[in-house]
């Protein structure tokens, strides 16, 4: 079994052309890509790819961003506890604030709102 060894992961994704991301319990994002594992700048709580590849994580401030030219956009603030890309490329997230408030939870990430 070939892979990154004894960085324990915790949250990890991998995107529909079979390549890992994890975060490794330093909170540090590893992402394999053509073959090889390289370390993405900044922390990550959550971490989720869309259909056509790109990642998405939520920060250790529960702050959602996108991967976009080798840097991360904040992409507003609405916070999230987790998130998931459906199909056709849309964002969902676990709210941060329903959680707290048992309010719907679930939400369809809405940019204007971001």
């Amino acid at each position: 079994m070939k892979g990154a060894f004894g960085l324990f992961p915790n949250a990890m994704a991998v995107d529909a052309s079979g390549n890992p991301a994890f975060r490794d319990e330093d909170n540090v994002l590893h992402w394999k890509r053509e073959g090889n594992w390289t370390e993405v700048s900044d922390s990550a709580f959550r971490v989720t790819f869309g259909p056509e590849g790109s990642l998405y994580r939520v920060d250790d401030e529960y702050y959602v961003y996108a991967y976009r030219g080798g840097e991360w956009q904040k992409l507003g603030f609405q916070k999230a506890y987790s998130l998931a890309v459906d199909a056709s490329g849309s964002l969902w997230i676990v709210s941060e604030t329903g959680i707290k408030t048992n309010e719907n939870s679930v939400l369809k990430w809405d940019p204007e709102l971001g």
